[in-house]
């Protein structure tokens, strides 16, 4: 009782929302995690755009998870008509990302065994393309939903939860942190820039 038609609009419409919100926040988590490792592996700063990015997961994770949750309660195992077009187009666009995310981890290793400068950008372009490939491994298989692997729909709602979290605390510890340690030395640099553009700009005119 209560339950909506497999294909019905209703159905459809929440089947894409899940699907369309897990792929949002996985692309938040890839450009995310992307800076947090450049801020931890070469030291780049990226605080300028951490905040947004944590913020970003932090709306778009519990987003997921409530329409999956919804979703899940009443998802066929098998799905056929409208249902399995929506599944087809998003699994492979997970696919495509993934396998994009598998190119940069093959051009990341070339180039770290060609390289002969340094290699920190190489490394945080490695570990940032092995991240999101098994994020969007999981999101496709999230997608397909094997039948014979029940657990896969908890599995990926709890794996999500603990990978937006572990990343989350690194930027906070990371490059936030140093934002606010940073903070008032950017701005007496700021100043100080300032006040040199004012003397030169007194002393034009004096001369003047």
């Amino acid at each position: 009782a209560g339950s909506l038609p497999v294909n019905s609009p209703g159905m459809i419409v929440l089947q894409w929302l899940t699907y369309a919100f897990w792929g949002w926040a996985i692309l938040a988590m890839s450009i995310l995690t992307t800076t947090v490792l450049a801020s931890f592996i070469s030291g780049s700063d990226t605080s300028w755009f951490t905040p947004y990015g944590i913020a970003a997961v932090l709306v778009l994770l519990p987003i997921s998870i409530v329409c999956d949750v919804f979703y899940s309660k009443q998802e066929p195992q098998k799905k056929t008509g409208a249902a399995s077009i929506v599944m087809v187009i998003h699994a492979v666009i997970f696919a495509l990302f993934g396998i994009g995310a598998i190119i940069g981890i093959v051009f990341s290793l070339v180039r770290l065994l060609t390289s002969s400068s340094g290699t920190a950008d190489v490394r945080v372009s490695l570990f940032s393309s092995l991240i999101v490939a098994v994020l969007y491994a999981a999101a496709f298989t999230r997608t397909i939903n094997p039948p014979r692997f029940p657990f896969v729909r908890r599995f990926f709602i709890i794996f999500m939860t603990i990978v937006v979290g572990v990343v989350s605390v690194l930027g906070i510890v990371g490059p936030v942190a140093n934002e606010r340690a940073t903070r008032n030395d950017k701005l007496i640099s700021g100043n100080l820039q300032a006040e040199k553009t004012s003397v030169d700009t007194y002393s034009v005119n004096k001369k003047n």
